[in-house]
Formats: structure tokens, C-alpha cells, sequence
């Protein structure tokens, strides 16, 4: 009968010990959007802001900087949306600039 050695055995071990290191400091994941947030949402990418940023694309030069912006848009449109329906907001603290 042949034995294993020590050594694969304690890398599998460690392996599979470490899958789960740093799950407990994860998020939640975010709760599904109802129907008027989805709407709202769609509004926001469907702005004429956002179309116009958007428009603005060259690829492979303002690629970073036009996704932060374009990011930006849509959120201050999700959020007046929002606002103006009267329906809550996002909670949390606001992304930096």
C-alpha cells in the first residue's frame, strides 16, 4: 500500500481552509430594485446628459475619465428621479469626487 505524503496533503488542506477567508468582511449584496427605481434608473441612463457624455467617446483615450463622469450623471439623474417621485434614496455616505 502506498501512502501519501505530508506535504500534498497540507497544501490541499490550507487550499481549501483559505476559500473562505474574508467572507465575513464582504457586503451584502444589495437588494433587488423595484419597479419604480428600475424606471428611474433607465431614466437616468436614457438622459440627455448621460447621452451627451456619452457621446463624447473616443475609445482608448478618455476611456476612464468618460466613465467616472458618465457614472456621476447617472447617479445625480437616478437620484432627482428619485426625488421627484418621491421615493427613497440610496443610503450611505457619497462617493469622493
Amino acid at each position: 500500500m502506498r501512502s501519501i505524503s505530508a506535504a500534498p496533503a497540507l497544501c490541499l488542506s490550507l487550499l481549501l481552509a483559505g476559500c473562505g477567508i474574508g467572507a465575513e468582511g464582504r457586503a451584502p449584496p444589495a437588494a433587488p430594485l423595484t419597479p419604480e427605481q428600475q424606471a428611474c434608473r433607465q431614466e437616468a441612463r436614457d438622459s440627455p446628459e448621460v447621452r451627451e457624455a456619452r457621446r463624447r467617446w473616443a475609445p482608448g483615450v478618455n476611456d476612464r475619465w468618460l466613465l467616472q463622469e458618465v457614472q456621476a450623471l447617472e447617479d445625480a439623474a437616478y437620484r432627482a428621479c428619485l426625488r421627484a417621485r418621491r421615493l427613497p434614496g440610496p443610503s450611505g455616505v457619497e462617493p469622493p469626487r
